[in-house]
């Protein structure tokens, strides 16, 4: 996930927009607050909401979330004291049907207050949301807090843990859980919203009757929609069957912070990985080719040269015509075998472009510690959900002996934009604690248009089967 030392906003303006071919003015959600947005003369601009109906009208998402969407619509957002930003086709995005994305480079500070958000195919106006509310967006690091006299004449009543509204989280669990385990949570926010809650998700909270449980998003670019989840941190144990003191709340000026305790293993690249000297296992071991590299997933484009890279990539820059470079993580000690019922999970996030006469493939494989690619084991088939690893490729391994893989692989016409895979599996005695990530090369020539990045590389334990969790009525507290 992209961190900047730059001092870029990230603003989300929350909106349901119908796309069609006569401008439509949009239902604006209430509780934005633009008198305390912060302005800043660079924005990134996040367009959020429900029934875009982007897939025929104008951005290609047939292969899949997290495909850039560019080169068909241009945008302009309108706003008070007669301001005006014109957003070319190249820096108008999509990752999914709910979100649009606008990259806006501005010489001075925009005014604050409500805009109109236009959608242009060409010449023809397609679609428009009229009083656009703008407000801080999860992205941006300024404190947007409430101070508390603002706090008590709002004449909310505070209810429990001070939030206004409640849902009982109703899962049934089929065997004891100890704690340390996780839970996987959709949120439909987009509907909350509607009902009060901040679009920018920040008074979010679980808790298990008073007591408020570490969580973490998902995936965060699905805030404002009903495509959120929220991974739970159960902190403490539950016996077999249905949990009753389970709920989401929502509806406070009270900002809730997500964490990656939750994790076992979570890796942003939000800065370099350090420099290895030695292989040592605690550490990460990283190949030559790969490094930092200047893209972004939360806006889908090569970032600008003043900002900071967001994500690790591996290159092809090596002659040799046959390269293997590996990514090794530091080892992690939580990776063992499991209690039947309970397995983990991982996810990340992959992009890259492999031209037509590089046979590169990326593959996973589970390892005894970060060097250990010749004995690393990959994960069958069956484990994988989402971009699934499915290209084959056979090479001459480290010790000259002929080893037969299957990796992702993406397409020469572009860069594949940000994908995500999912792997549930378990951790046996022949298997290892350390995450690989192998680029294998057997193309002849080095191959500068290729390259595979990865980012939100995530690794939680999970239940097994995972319990199917829905939401009871929204009551006020």
């Amino acid at each position: 996930m992209h961190s900047r030392t730059t001092e870029l906003a990230s603003i989300g303006i929350l909106f349901l927009l119908s796309a069609c071919t006569e401008p439509r003015e949009s239902l604006v959600i209430e509780g934005a607050e633009p008198d305390r947005l912060e302005a800043r003369p660079d924005l990134d601009v996040a367009l959020i909401g429900r029934g875009f109906g982007l897939e025929g009208i104008a951005f290609d998402l047939t292969r899949g979330r997290g495909e850039a969407a560019q080169g068909q619509f241009s945008a302009r957002l309108l706003g008070p004291e007669g301001f005006t930003a014109e957003v070319p086709p190249e820096n108008v995005s999509a990752f999914s049907p709910r979100r649009l994305n606008l990259r806006i480079r501005l010489p001075a500070p925009p005014p604050l207050g409500a805009y109109t958000v236009q959608l242009h195919l060409g010449d023809e106006l397609a679609a428009e949301a009229s009083n656009v509310l703008v407000l801080v967006g999860p992205g941006d690091d300024s404190d947007a807090g409430v101070s508390d006299a603002e706090a008590s004449d709002s004449g909310a009543d505070a209810g429990i843990l001070g939030f206004s509204f409640r849902q009982a989280i109703e899962v049934t669990f089929p065997r004891a859980v100890p704690p340390g385990l996780t839970l996987r949570l959709p949120v439909p926010h987009a509907q909350l919203v509607a009902e009060g809650a901040r679009a920018d998700g920040r008074d979010l909270r679980v808790a298990r009757g008073d007591t408020p449980l570490p969580f973490q998003w998902e995936d965060d670019r699905a805030l404002g929609t009903d495509d959120l989840v929220m991974v739970v941190g159960l902190t403490s144990g539950f016996p077999a069957g249905p949990a009753e003191d389970l709920q989401l709340l929502f509806g406070s000026d009270e900002r809730t912070a997500p964490t990656d305790e939750v994790f076992l293993f979570a890796e942003r690249f939000s800065e370099p990985l350090a420099p290895m000297a030695t292989e040592v296992p605690d550490a990460w071991l990283q190949a030559p080719a790969w490094g930092p590299c200047p893209l972004d997933r939360s806006q889908n484009q090569p970032l600008s040269p003043d900002e900071d890279p967001g994500a690790l990539c591996a290159g092809d820059t090596d002659p040799a015509p046959l390269t293997r470079d590996l990514l090794g993580s530091p080892v992690v000690s939580e990776l063992g075998p499991l209690p039947l019922g309970q397995i983990f999970e991982m996810r990340l996030w992959l992009a890259g472009r492999t031209v037509a006469a590089d046979r590169a493939v990326l593959y996973f494989a589970l390892g005894d510690d970060n060097a250990a690619a010749v004995t690393a084991e990959l994960l069958p088939e069956s484990d994988w959900s989402g971009f699934t690893p499915a290209e084959a490729s056979t090479f001459a391994e480290d010790d000259g002996r002929p080893r037969s893989v299957e990796g992702w692989r993406f397409g020469p016409d572009g860069i594949e934009w940000w994908r995500e895979a999912v792997a549930r599996f378990t951790v046996g005695p022949a298997r290892g604690q350390s995450l690989h990530l192998r680029r294998i090369a057997t193309g002849a020539g080095a191959e500068p248009d290729s390259f595979f990045g990865v980012d939100d590389w995530t690794v939680r334990r999970a239940l097994d089967p995972e319990p199917e969790v829905t939401l009871g009525p929204i009551e006020a507290l």
